[in-house]
């Protein structure tokens, strides 16, 4: 919400992702989800997150669950780790880490890889080169690949048990799983679900990198079509017992009562002169409270407390954004962005001019090596491309230096 309005845009409704990719579904082809229990199951570039849903005529939220840290970025660093060993074990060295500019080439050639593994049986080739080396070639194969991502893969399938259990079911009562996220296009990814779930329950239709634009775009276009299709009554976690109350506390209350030993195992009381201590809580002093949980239809969770015997009531709202930014902090980080606006825009510029330096460094480079080879010409091209990999403060100095390279590499040429 925050983040919106410092964008200085105008939030109509928030929306979940798995919900957003539920409705993608629903205006496919409703008739195919309507009445059947659904999970999305999104495995993206970051973070996994499974939901089911109950589709009738609407969508109603049963159990949430996810994970953080699994996704197609952690794959990339384990494709990354291989090629590091096998520069390794073939060059008997260290693969050079001090160099974003050559992790970010090798990191774009593993997800490369790991793409075309996605489509095709034969090994993937991982090209880069490395200093002044010859390019370096690591094969990737689809089993490589496989053994070292399953353990990740079958992470997420713990934590689609994790949501089956809240939600109080068994496998056998899932009808369809929706695929979401660029990195269940895994063939690996794909037969791990079929043999959980089988492999007719499988439902990838719609592009998974745009199911949930795609719904949030159709929630967008007309709120009032979907008003009555999102229940938010989700699974609330009971902190007491450490399980799941599936009763759906955004239509009641949940009643728990506290027991005072949870915040200390002692009395509460007074030391008096002398040393005795007048008790005033005893331990283990029980008093009933009254817990509501509500999650409103933009997400937010609302949560009221009421004291039995008092009538003491405290509510506190749980936000999407973290910690809350006030108008006059919202009104500071516009402020701020407006005044670095310049500064992004000569470091855009920077960029762009390194790119027209290196681009043409590197012309005289492949023009070199498959001509004369001279070792010579290579160690001025290396030289330079160091330099840029700097990524000097003053524009100018691409000209300059541009300039300096024709002139120092023209007699190789």
């Amino acid at each position: 919400m925050e983040a919106a309005k410092i964008a200085g845009l105008k939030v109509l409704r928030l929306v979940n992702e798995p919900t957003a990719a539920a409705i993608a579904y629903m205006n496919k082809d409703k008739d195919d989800l309507n009445g059947k229990t659904v999970m999305i199951f999104d495995l993206g570039g970051g973070t996994f997150d499974v939901s089911i849903v109950k589709i009738n005529n609407g969508i109603k939220v049963i159990a949430i669950a996810g994970h953080n840290h699994i996704g197609g970025q952690d794959f990339d660093e384990s494709i990354m780790e291989y090629f590091k060993e096998c520069y390794k074990k073939k060059k008997n060295r260290d693969f050079p880490t001090n160099k974003p500019k050559l992790l970010n080439r090798l990191r774009l050639n593993c997800r490369e890889a790991k793409h075309i593994l996605s489509n095709r049986e034969q090994p993937a080739p991982i090209t880069i080169e490395v200093n002044e080396d010859a390019d370096f070639t690591c094969e990737l194969t689809k089993a490589k690949l496989n053994e070292m991502i399953e353990p990740m893969l079958n992470g997420t399938l713990y934590i689609v048990d994790k949501a089956i259990q809240q939600a109080g079911m068994t496998t056998s009562k899932i009808d369809l799983v929706l695929l979401i996220g660029g990195s269940t296009r895994i063939p690996k990814m794909q037969e791990l679900l079929a043999g959980k779930f089988g492999k007719n329950k499988l439902r990838y239709r719609i592009n998974p990198d745009e199911a949930v634009a795609i719904g949030a775009a159709l929630l967008a276009h007309n709120l009032d079509e979907f008003a009555g299709d999102i229940e938010d009554n989700v699974s609330i976690q009971n902190r007491m017992t450490n399980e799941y109350n599936t009763t759906p506390c955004s239509r009641s209350s949940c009643n728990y009562t506290n027991d005072l030993s949870e915040v200390t195992a002692l009395s509460v009381g007074m030391e008096l002169r002398g040393g005795h201590l007048l008790t005033i809580i005893p331990r283990g002093t029980r008093y009933p409270c009254e817990f509501v949980f509500k999650i409103d239809i933009n997400g937010i969770l609302h949560v009221t407390e009421e004291e039995v015997d008092t009538g003491n009531i405290a509510n506190i709202e749980l936000k999407y954004d973290g910690k809350s930014q006030d108008d006059p902090d919202i009104r500071r980080i516009v402020q701020e962005a407006k005044e670095q606006e310049r500064e992004d825009a000569d470091f855009i510029e920077l960029i762009n001019r390194r790119e027209i330096f290196e681009c043409e460094v590197y012309e005289k480079k492949w023009h070199i090596e498959e001509n004369s080879k001279n070792k010579t010409a290579l160690d001025i091209v290396q030289r330079y491309l160091d330099w840029s990999d700097i990524l000097p403060n003053d524009i100018g100095e691409y000209d300059r230096k541009l300039t300096d390279f024709n002139r120092e590499i023209a007699e190789y040429l």
